[in-house]
């Protein structure tokens, strides 16, 4: 899909996954399926998602800088992927990562929040909420179905903007 309008994907919290690929010996791909299964049901109930959460709250923020994953992306954005025309990040889930973002490179790209969510879901179990910004048109996308209608979905926004 994102081959289709020459994107570059970046996520938040790539670190985390890239982490989690090491220690549990998986694969980036298997992370979405597995992450709120146990990692091993026969001594608790602690998930991959519980771990990545933990890794994030517990130790990168509080004892490496609350930022950092802001910088960090900022970082591969500057020297990496400057010259690119559409960055779509990911993962995003704290206001201040997105303020932190756009005004360091609001003068650079235009923004908009996509927030693609299915009924009945939420945030309840996670450290993320729901990101606003004042500055940032927000889409609110509603998926409550097939991967592929929410493809064409896209792809209709998308076709407006050329």
């Amino acid at each position: 899909m994102v081959h289709n309008y020459n994107v570059v994907n970046l996520k938040y919290a790539q670190p985390l996954r890239d982490i989690t690929c090491a220690l549990f010996g998986i694969k980036d791909s298997q992370i979405d399926a597995r992450k709120n299964k146990p990692i091993d049901e026969l001594k608790s109930a602690y998930r991959i998602r519980d771990f990545m959460i933990d890794v994030s709250e517990q130790i990168i923020k509080p004892k490496l800088d609350q930022d950092w994953f802001a910088n960090n992306l900022l970082s591969k954005i500057k020297t990496k992927y400057y010259d690119e025309k559409l960055i779509v990040i990911s993962d995003l889930g704290f206001e201040r990562e997105c303020d932190i973002v756009y005004n360091s490179l609001k003068t650079y790209y235009n923004f908009e929040l996509w927030k693609i969510s299915r009924n009945g879901t939420n945030f309840n179990n996670d450290s993320r909420v729901y990101v606003q910004h004042p500055d940032i048109k927000t889409r609110l996308i509603i998926n409550d179905y097939s991967l592929e209608t929410l493809q064409k979905m896209i792809s209709e926004i998308m076709s407006l903007k050329k």
